[in-house]
């Protein structure tokens, strides 16, 4: 798939360029759109008051969506993300409780209002109507908590959408619509983050940002502490019964030399402070995860409506250079020889995490054709799948990031190959 996509020649006029030749949206499709932009701006600060409401507002999103869309793989991808990055704090934090619904909507919420925001500016000529709402929306949000940061919240999408939208008329490609949807939502994110720490720290200095993140890993450390510590107990109340025998003594001793091992203040402490040097990676790709979805919604919406003609070839196909594949294959090498706390390596493991969502990518046209032979063995594929979910899901995304990678890699050498020796028109020499 990726040779074919990468040799393409596209040479196709702007579809935007000729808006009188385009057919009209399908009736209802653009006040839809508008609806749902206004909904997803209000469930960001609004999924902060309670988990219930954030759960409702995420399942309405996904639903109305859905009605946008008329496409059931498109909707059960928005529907996974979202329940995705509910779950998400839960594997990766060590906080307390396993499922965040505002997570899950707030990720719902950034990707269909950009979607569906982008979708009413470029199908009609009222493209102020979205701003005017997120405005009406934060003023409303403001008269409620009485909170300028919190009324802010619902303007989040705004710059991704505008250069969404403006990237899309212009006819861009795919993978420049998703630089520009991640550039707008980082800059958003910069400016809240700016914003809040000014309000909580007084002043924005390396000393207070270093005193928060301490304050805050202090905390978690101490959170995993008390449950190791509660659960050393726990053994030891289990060794107390009078109906353990020896040999389940032994291996309750086992299990808790273990614990302590994995366990220890030191291991947890180090761990954490490996998690928090990957923030700002972590930030850049939840932008690049939540523009691309975006960009896939908003392709969706089109050809749902009416419009499939402005998906172009270069609309829907997103294309990964060969140097971001075999930066990623270096920074993976670095990160397995610098020491961890180094300065090159914590800045190879950021490089790395960040390309990552663009390798998995290209592993799953890599990959497609063993899924496809293993989804045909219907009873045999969940189970592996989930075997291989409980096993380690980081694990297995980086493996297949790195397939994806060096997928990309080989096939770019053959290709360079195959002109090298050619005779001009493709064909190998007599």
């Amino acid at each position: 798939m990726n040779d074919r996509l990468d040799e393409r020649e596209w040479n196709i006029e702007n579809p935007w360029t000729q808006a009188s030749s385009l057919p009209r949206p399908k009736e209802g499709s653009t006040a839809l759109a508008v609806v749902l932009f206004g909904v997803a701006c209000a469930a960001i600060p609004l999924s902060l008051y309670h988990s219930v409401v954030a759960l409702l507002l995420g399942v309405a999103l996904v639903l109305g969506s859905a009605f946008l869309l008329k496409n059931k793989r498109m909707t059960l991808l928005l529907a996974a993300s979202a329940l995705l990055a509910a779950l998400a704090p839960g594997m990766i934090l060590p906080v307390s409780g396993s499922f965040y619904p505002v997570f899950g909507a707030v990720a719902a919420a950034l990707c269909v209002s950009v979607a569906a925001g982008a979708y009413y500016q470029t199908v009609t000529r009222l493209a102020v109507v979205p701003i005017l709402l997120s405005v009406i929306i934060a003023g409303a949000v403001y008269a409620l908590k009485g909170d300028l940061l919190w009324a802010t919240l619902a303007i989040v999408p705004l710059p991704s959408m505008l250069l969404v939208s403006i990237s899309t008329r212009k006819g861009m490609g795919a993978t420049t619509v998703i630089c520009f949807g991640v550039g707008g939502l980082l800059l958003t994110g910069a400016i809240l983050a700016a914003v809040w720490l000014k309000r909580t720290l007084g002043a924005i200095s390396t000393e207070a940002i270093n005193g928060l993140l301490d304050q805050w890993k202090e905390g978690f450390a101490l959170s995993q502490i008390q449950a190791r510590d509660q659960l050393m107990a726990e053994i030891d109340e289990m060794k107390g019964m009078a109906s353990m025998t020896a040999e389940t003594l032994k291996r309750l001793d086992e299990m808790k030399e273990m614990l302590w091992e994995r366990m220890s203040d030191s291991v947890i402490r180090a761990s954490l402070n490996q998690t928090f040097l990957l923030i700002p990676a972590a930030a850049v790709v939840i932008a690049v995860v939540a523009s691309f979805l975006s960009q896939r919604l908003l392709n969706g919406y089109y050809a749902a409506n009416g419009l499939s003609e402005v998906v172009t070839p270069e609309a829907e196909f997103v294309t990964v250079s060969v140097p971001a594949a075999a930066l990623y294959v270096l920074c993976v090498v670095v990160v397995a020889a610098a020491p961890s706390f180094s300065v090159v390596g914590v800045a190879a493991s950021n490089l790395c995490l960040i390309l990552v969502p663009a390798m998995l990518y290209l592993a799953l046209g890599a990959l497609r054709p063993l899924l496809r032979r293993l989804m045909r063995i219907r009873r045999v594929f969940p189970i592996i799948l989930l075997a291989l979910i409980c096993y380690s899901t980081s694990g297995i995304l980086l493996v297949a990031a790195t397939v994806g990678a060096c997928d990309r890699l080989f096939r770019a050498l053959r290709r360079a190959v195959d002109r090298k020796f050619s005779n001009g028109d493709g064909n190998p020499p007599d």
